[in-house]
């Protein structure tokens, strides 16, 4: 079968990869790729038992032992992390994969896509030629030109608005999450490798707009660089994305795949709503739709990617927590027993290293609750926090 990837990244390089392995012929289309993307980088521990063969390609990588939570009020909790989470450049890592798959025998095209037309499966049109392929796959992001010609552009509410840079930085910045009663989303500052950072903020449904979001990640990096201290570098223009970050009804009839063709990553929804993790996501629905393709030339892609996020990030759509996480006061409480609370630290650490399903979030929250009282009474008398 002829497959045409349009999109480059993870998802899309991995899984033409994997097709290529299975004897498929496989179009590679990317204008840009390899690219630097300064929003991105992090790996989790979760990303790292899931895809094992990560720590082996030849990357530098940057790995981080502790995180910085900011709350609203400017309280400052430091987690260490039991395991290691780590930071890659994603060009590197984006030319890695390119690497791999087209020595699996998948051809690379570097050309921008400029139309797609459905003819006996599908026309892929670039500036200089057309190309017919019988299955096509969107990898192209959230906002690409495939999804958007296969499903049409998300709803508003089904995106959050990021900002950023990647900017040089001293070797002992640690990573920093901060968060604001205003904003659903949050803050950040990763570490990365060679005397670098990425900095970003990301916002869903809010009313503020790019130049107060801008200015906020601003006066984060100076505060962090100025209390460290460490000189403070001219800001570029930053960079704008539209991320996935899907509401309860949109992960609950996703329309990820159709007859011959089928969306990949960012541009099928599948990142996690409240930590905005995407990275094993795009691995995941890659080796998912591979897969699908081998057993039944796709057909079952759907199913799958469903009973991906039914315990995980679905669930987290169908029961909004996103919305629950980032209400102002429930953001307050957090900061306070984070701080204070053993439990609820080590509950951090879980969920954003991945290792917590949404699942059995609820249950596992109710039945802590006792033991986080208590712990933040004891707190909050001896003046103590936990170790």
């Amino acid at each position: 079968m002829r497959v045409g990837i349009v999109g480059a990244g993870i998802a899309g390089a991995s899984l033409a990869e994997k097709l290529a392995r299975l004897g498929h012929e496989v179009l590679l289309f990317d204008h840009r790729a390899p690219w630097e993307k300064p929003c991105g980088g992090g790996v989790t521990p979760r990303a790292l038992d899931d895809y094992p063969g990560l720590l082996e390609l030849p990357l530098s990588r940057r790995e981080i032992r502790e995180v910085v939570f900011i709350g609203p009020t400017g309280r400052r909790t430091v987690l260490a992390m039991p395991r290691a989470w780590h930071t890659v450049s994603r060009r590197e890592l984006a030319q890695v994969l390119l690497e791999r798959a087209e020595a699996a025998g998948a051809t690379f095209l570097r050309r921008r896509v400029q139309r797609i037309s459905e003819s006996s499966g599908f026309q892929i049109e670039t500036a200089a030629e057309n190309f017919q392929v019988d299955f096509l796959v969107g990898a192209d992001g959230a906002t690409g030109l495939t999804r958007r010609s296969l499903v049409g552009k998300w709803n508003r509410d089904d995106l959050c608005r990021c900002y950023g840079f990647l900017l040089p930085g001293p070797g002992d910045l640690r990573l920093v999450i901060r968060f604001y009663s205003d904003l659903i989303g949050y803050a950040w500052l990763f570490p990365r490798p060679g005397q670098l950072f990425s900095a970003g903020i990301a916002a869903s449904g809010s009313r503020l707009g790019r130049e107060e979001l801008v200015q906020r990640l601003c006066r984060l990096i100076e505060a962090e660089l100025i209390s460290s201290g460490h000189p403070v570098p001219s800001f570029p223009k930053p960079y704008a994305a539209l991320l996935p970050s899907l509401s309860a009804q949109s992960f609950a009839s996703p329309r990820v795949a159709g007859r011959n063709w089928a969306l990949v990553g960012d541009a099928s929804g599948a990142v996690d709503p409240v930590t905005g993790e995407g990275i094993s996501y795009a691995f995941k629905t890659a080796k998912l739709l591979a897969e699908a393709i081998a057993e039944d030339q796709g057909r079952s892609y759907p199913e799958r990617w469903q009973e991906m996020v039914r315990l995980g990030i679905g669930h987290a759509g169908a029961h909004c927590w996103r919305e629950r996480f980032y209400d102002p006061k429930v953001l307050w409480l957090y900061s306070l027993v984070l701080q204070r609370s053993g439990q609820v630290q080590e509950l951090t650490r879980d969920l954003f290293s991945g290792r917590q399903s949404y699942h059995d979030l609820k249950p596992r929250v109710l039945h802590a609750i006792p033991q986080v009282l208590l712990e933040t009474l004891l707190s909050l008398f001896t003046h103590r926090a936990p170790p």
